[in-house]
C-alpha cells in the first residue's frame, strides 16, 4: 500500500491512539487531535505523528486542523472520525445541556471537520472516511438515551455519506470502501 495522509480525531488515547500507532507503523503520515496536551505529547513522542491540540466541537479548531494538515502533509487521504465521549443518564434526569455538548463532539464536530475535507476528496476522486460508532448505536441500554442517540446518528450519517460519496469514487475502486463507510464499532 502506498503512503497515505491520515487525520485521526481523538487520537490521544484509547482506540484513537492505537490507530495513530498502527498508521505510523505502516508508514503513513499522520496528524491527530485531542484536547489533553500531556496525552497528545505521549502519543506524538511514541509514534512520530504530529499532534494538534484541538476540540472537534469547536469550528475554529477544525479550521485550524484542516489548514495544519494542508501545510504539514499537503492534504488528507484518510479521515478517521474517532473523537467522542459518553454522557449517560436515566430518562427523567437527563441534563439536556450535557447531552447537547456531547452531540457537539460526537455528531456535529464529526460533520464539521468532514464537511471541510470532502470537497478536496471529491475533486481528487480519492479519500476514505471512517466514522467510529458504537454497539450503542445498534442496541439501546439503560441510561443510554444520550450516548446511544449520538451513535445512532453517527451510523445514520455514515450511511448517507456512503450513498452521497459513492458516485465520486473512481471506476474499479475496491468495493470494500462502501462497507467501511457504515462506521467501525467501539
Amino acid at each position: 500500500m502506498s503512503q497515505r495522509r491520515f487525520l485521526i480525531t481523538g487520537g490521544s488515547q484509547g482506540i484513537g491512539a492505537a490507530l495513530v500507532e498502527r498508521a505510523t507503523k505502516a508508514g503513513h503520515r499522520v496528524v491527530f487531535t485531542g484536547r489533553n496536551e500531556a496525552l497528545l505529547k505521549q502519543v506524538a513522542d511514541a509514534t512520530g505523528a504530529l499532534a494538534v491540540c484541538a476540540d472537534v466541537a469547536a469550528p475554529q479548531d477544525n479550521e485550524r486542523v484542516v489548514e495544519g494538515c494542508l501545510q504539514h502533509m499537503g492534504g488528507v487521504d484518510v479521515l478517521i472520525n474517532n473523537a467522542g465521549y459518553a454522557y449517560r443518564a436515566e430518562i427523567g434526569s437527563i441534563d439536556l445541556g450535557k447531552m447537547r455538548a456531547m452531540f457537539d463532539t460526537n455528531v456535529f464536530g464529526m460533520v464539521d471537520i468532514t464537511n471541510r475535507l470532502v470537497p478536496a476528496m471529491k475533486e481528487g476522486k480519492d479519500g476514505d472516511i471512517i466514522n467510529i460508532a458504537s454497539t450503542s448505536g445498534m442496541k439501546g441500554n439503560a441510561t443510554g438515551t444520550p450516548y446511544a442517540a449520538s451513535k445512532w446518528a453517527v451510523r445514520g450519517i455514515s450511511q448517507v455519506w456512503q450513498a452521497e460519496l459513492r458516485p465520486h469514487q473512481p471506476v474499479g475502486r475496491d468495493q470494500r470502501v462502501g462497507r467501511r463507510a457504515h462506521g467501525q464499532q467501539r
